[in-house]
């Protein structure tokens, strides 16, 4: 069934009268008629750019710059954190190690003492550590001094055994020689026996004390150095000034009178030379043991320095 006709609809507006009128010669002006195609006007569709415009999503640009700032914020803080606060978090230990070796301890020093620097003190023809021996420190180099401070050590017992061994320094804290010390108390070897002493012995050596019942007798050890060349003649010959000496002067207490010289061994196997003395255990022995030349106030004292040497 065909649609109804749309219903006519008649409007009257100024510009619609002012044209009837025209058309009319003046008549009543008449309303025209619309119908549904002309009665609004069609709506103007909005441009196609404008369409666009309006649908277009918000710039990428300013996403990316925000995020760049973001980053810079955050890597300024991190840097900060790193510079300033971790240092006061985490405070390093100090190194103790060094190429992988651990650094030793440092060692406590002694002062040197007053008069000048203390060298080196002599190797020990017994092998005994330093700190086993004793110091004994000569006021002045003449004969009476280093009497005087042998018997006052001599007055202190050993700790241990019935050996004390010495070492001589000077006031300066110097360690004697043996042509020093020796030529103190035999003055009258300095001439002939002491540069063979200097060319053919260390200058170090050792001194002892050996304690028993009958005193306390001083000994005296210095070793032949490796590259001596004097012959066993020509060094007995000029030992043998030491008998013309006034050895006495190696006791600490008067050894009574001398016997005479006399060739004999020690231990089988060592020749020596000693004058007995007639105080009980006084005995005046020097010879070569080895490569070393012992000289001493006891027969006994000198057994046991060989035993200590390992002879």
């Amino acid at each position: 069934m065909p649609a109804p006709p749309e219903p006519e609809i008649k409007l009257r507006t100024m510009e619609s009268d002012i044209k009837s009128v025209e058309e009319g010669g003046g008549a009543e002006p008449q309303p025209i008629k619309l119908t549904p195609e002309t009665a609004l006007p069609a709506a103007t569709p909005p441009a196609a750019d404008e369409v666009a415009l309006s649908e277009e999503p918000p710039s990428r640009l300013g996403a990316v710059i925000k995020g760049l700032i973001f980053l810079i914020i955050l890597i300024a803080i991190a840097w900060a954190l790193y510079a300033y606060v971790w240092p006061l978090i985490f405070v390093p230990a100090p190194e103790e190690e060094i190429s992988g070796e651990i650094l030793p301890s440092p060692s406590p020093t002694t002062p040197p003492p007053a008069g000048g620097p203390r060298s080196t003190l002599p190797v020990s023809a017994f092998g005994s550590p330093g700190e086993r021996t004793t110091q004994l420190t000569v006021s002045t180099l003449d004969l009476l001094s280093v009497l005087t401070s042998l018997q006052n050590e001599a007055s202190r017992t050993p700790g241990d055994g019935n050996v004390k061994e010495l070492t001589i320094l000077n006031n300066a804290g110097q360690p004697l020689t043996f042509v020093q010390f020796i030529t103190i108390l035999l003055p009258e070897v300095s001439a002939n026996l002491a540069p063979v002493l200097t060319d053919n012995f260390e200058p170090n050596f050792t001194a002892y004390l050996y304690y028993d019942q009958n005193g306390v007798w001083p000994g005296y050890i210095v070793k032949k150095k490796a590259g001596a060349t004097i012959d066993t003649v020509t060094l007995n010959d000029r030992l043998a000034l030491l008998e013309t000496s006034s050895f006495a002067n190696l006791f600490l207490i008067p050894p009574g009178e001398p016997q005479g010289f006399r060739t004999g061994t020690a231990k089988n196997q060592y020749t020596d030379r000693y004058n007995p003395h007639t105080a009980p255990g006084a005995s005046f022995n020097y010879g070569i043991f080895n490569s070393y030349l012992i000289i001493n106030t006891s027969f006994d004292g000198l057994l046991a320095a060989l035993q200590l040497l390992g002879l």
